[in-house]
């Protein structure tokens, strides 16, 4: 690096670590402005520069309405200037915005690498148009003659570029796109891979009709994990003591099953991905983690199933070998159909070791249309038969690996007199006699945390989610409004029953808020007793948070040991406490 001199001059820029870098495409007229839908900057941190990677239209539209309105106001006031220098023609007009404000960065005066989504776009809603045309035009005419309706650019480009460290896996990528479903076209110049390159050398670039970046809850720009090869966590050569960063990575990247290997579980009953998108996996004899499958980018995930002419699952990873894996196949009672008309697998869920039960059917804040964001239960106010509920009970119980229950699913009202979970319980107790969870809101009144203990519940979880809960309200339009003294009297009442030993739970969701918060949140629940469970944030489709990202890989293993210390400073188990049902969850028993 190039040492400062005293005899040279140098700018001096602040530097906005929680931000993102916006980018408007102008076309400026004698008489008019024409203002282009803007785009987030890809911004990669290379050594000691930044470096352009790429364009995202999708995502800048889910940024605050403020912001969009305030780059629009600055890009219009900035064209009017140009406009009366006397510039022509097309031009980007850069910015860097933080949550509160819209910084100026600088303005090019020329097309832009985001240029050919543009066009991309126009040439999609039927116009035959393209921002060279309107170039030219702003040269032969004082406005625009060229009828340009309104229209949204639904396209991402991200570019690769040489660097020996990831070569092997930009490859390995570029092998897996023309499987992606997300992604339009790759654009490769006819590149030779056998070509000796220079670092920093272009490789290829895709086009994908999804958003590839997000924002995170501390407002910086989030790469799709599958996306970015610059930042694993995970070296498979010593993958035996890097177990947590292995899980992390599966939680994060999802996984694709090969052709051979899906022929085979579809004969054994078919792949069970009922629950979170994901499939239930088991990797050396007893780490059990529910893996992302068929989500947004899966296709490009490092991490494959094969099936080995011995008839095993293999685990790979860039194409290579990790280790042997099992997979768990659907229940054939799935599909059996209850008395009133409902199929088992609508309110039960068999999962490694548990039987999931649903008290009811959908969520009680999904009818007000104040459901959770990230969420996907359906409406459905058609009420759930308790009848229905035993005899499927009793169907799946003859299944040998059921150690305990839990009930749960969609939220009651907050002033629910829980008696169908009690109900529910009554009936598990008395003819089965195993541990019990029940994972529902704080009750109003934690008294009846009494009755919970007195029918045989041996466990409770009363999920926060969210800690701040300036968050929680807009995550949560429902239950992110249940003030936090509600949980807390009831976590206070819970700690009572059972004790500080990991029967008292709550979930936390990684991604939702900032590390700070989230960490604040971590010591509230552990000085209370209360153990508190990791769960990465998913972008499910279909919900109004499917455009979001987790954090980075590295975010999460550094929060994993920050939650690990706070909950050993306090002699709290983090949760669940059972092995098992770690699959969703951060946590791995090692």
């Amino acid at each position: 690096m190039k040492r400062i001199s005293a005899q040279d001059f140098y700018t001096l820029l602040p530097y906005y670590e929680n931000s993102v870098s916006v980018n408007m495409h102008l076309v400026v007229y004698e008489q008019e402005v024409l203002l282009m839908p803007a785009s987030m900057q890809v911004i990669i941190q290379k050594s000691f520069s930044l470096s352009y990677q790429g364009s995202d239209f999708i995502m800048y539209t889910h940024l605050p309405e403020n912001i969009q309105n305030t780059v629009r106001k600055y890009a219009l006031i900035i064209g009017k200037q140009l406009q009366y220098s006397g510039y022509r023609g097309v031009c980007g007009i850069d910015f860097i915005t933080t949550q509160d404000e819209v910084f100026f960065s600088e303005i090019n005066g020329r097309f832009q690498s985001s240029t050919v989504l543009i066009n991309k776009a126009m040439h999609h809603c039927g116009l035959d148009m393209s921002l060279q045309r309107l170039h030219i035009d702003a040269f032969l005419n004082p406005k625009c003659t060229i009828e340009l309706p309104a229209f949204e650019v639904g396209y991402s480009l991200y570019g690769y570029s040489y660097d020996p460290e990831t070569f092997e896996k930009a490859k390995y990528l570029y092998q897996c796109i023309q499987d992606a479903p997300e992604v339009v076209c790759c654009n490769d110049d006819d590149l030779d891979w056998e070509m000796k390159l220079e670092k920093n050398t272009y490789l290829f670039k895709i086009i994908s009709n999804t958003n590839i970046i997000s924002v995170s809850a501390e407002f910086a720009t989030l790469l799709h994990p599958d996306i970015n090869i610059n930042e694993h966590i995970f070296d498979p050569k010593h993958y035996h003591e890097q177990l947590q960063e292995l899980k992390i990575m599966l939680l994060s990247h999802g996984i694709k099953i090969e052709k051979r290997a899906l022929e085979k579980l579809t004969e054994s009953g078919g792949v069970n991905c009922q629950e979170f998108e994901a499939i239930d996996l088991l990797i050396e004899k007893n780490i059990y983690i529910n893996v992302p499958y068929e989500t947004r980018f899966s296709e490009l995930s490092p991490f494959r199933i094969e099936l080995e002419n011995n008839g095993e699952f293999i685990l790979m990873y860039f194409g290579k070998k990790l280790t042997t894996a099992q997979i768990r196949t659907a229940s054939k009672l799935d599909s059996h159909v209850s008395p009133n008309g409902f199929l088992y697998k609508d309110f039960l869920y068999l999962g490694n070791d548990r039987l999931r039960i649903y008290h009811r059917n959908g969520c009680y804040f999904k009818t007000l249309n104040k459901g959770c964001k990230f969420c996907d239960v359906e409406v459905n106010e058609m009420p759930l038969p308790i009848e229905d509920i035993k005899e499927a009970i009793d169907a799946y119980a003859k299944c040998e690996n059921i150690q305990h229950f839990m009930i749960g699913g969609g939220s009651e009202p907050i002033n629910s007199d829980f008696q169908k979970i009690l109900d529910i319980a009554g009936y598990l107790k008395a003819k089965f006699n195993k541990p019990i969870n029940v994972m529902s809101l704080p009750p109003l009144d934690p008294n009846i945390l009494d009755a919970f203990k007195d029918v045989g519940i041996t466990e409770v979880t009363f999920n926060l989610e969210v800690y701040d809960r300036m968050l929680a309200q807009k995550y949560m339009p429902g239950k992110g409004f249940i003030p936090l003294e509600v949980y807390d009297k009831a976590f206070q009442k819970a700690v009572d029953l059972w004790g500080r030993t990991g029967n008292v739970r709550t979930v936390f969701i990684v991604g939702l808020e900032s590390e700070k918060t989230l960490l604040e949140g971590v010591k509230h629940v552990c000085a209370l007793g209360v153990s508190p469970i990791l769960s990465l944030l998913k972008g499910i489709s279909g919900t109004p948070m499917e455009y979001f990202f987790p954090p980075s890989d590295q975010q999460i293993l550094k929060i994993c040991h920050k939650v690990q210390k706070i909950c050993d400073f306090y002699g709290i188990e983090q949760g669940p406490v059972c092995r098992c049902c770690e699959d969703n969850t951060l946590k791995i028993s090692c």
